[in-house]
């Protein structure tokens, strides 16, 4: 596994053996995240898709403790998927949070996603690991 990123904010990994590109948020690590910092965390999440070109993407959203604004969720949408189209993602799984409005961020910011890319929400990494590989 290699890690691509690993710092007070988020785990990026990627595994050549699996082809998975995961991403973990880190406990507490929006609660002063400027939107700038978020765009260049997203904007680099985005380009690790299109550079390791994952056959499935992990996004693991459980510490996320920030809620997408409405202007943002179209954003971070368009720009995953310009990541994902360009390495050729088969599948994204994403692990929920245990907060429901984060949840609800999620879907929203999904549902803005102009993809054809297979998704699923799952509340443990291990269902979305068999789901992505099955």
């Amino acid at each position: 596994m290699k890690i691509l990123r690993d710092d007070n904010l988020i785990r990026i990994s990627f595994d050549e053996k699996t082809s998975i590109l995961e991403t973990n948020w880190k406990q507490g690590s929006f609660e002063k995240i400027e939107i700038e910092k978020l765009k260049g965390i997203i904007i680099e999440i985005s380009n690790f898709l299109a550079e390791y070109k994952p056959q499935y993407y992990l996004a693991n959203q459980w510490n996320r403790g920030i809620v997408y604004t409405v202007d943002i969720q179209s954003w971070i949408a368009d720009k995953l998927v310009e990541g994902a189209i360009k390495g050729n993602i088969k599948k994204c799984a994403i692990i929920q949070s245990e907060d429901f409005i984060v949840n609800l961020s999620n879907e929203q910011t999904l549902s803005e996603a102009k993809t054809t890319i297979l998704n699923k929400f799952f509340v443990s990494r291990e269902k979305a690991i068999e789901w992505l590989i099955s």
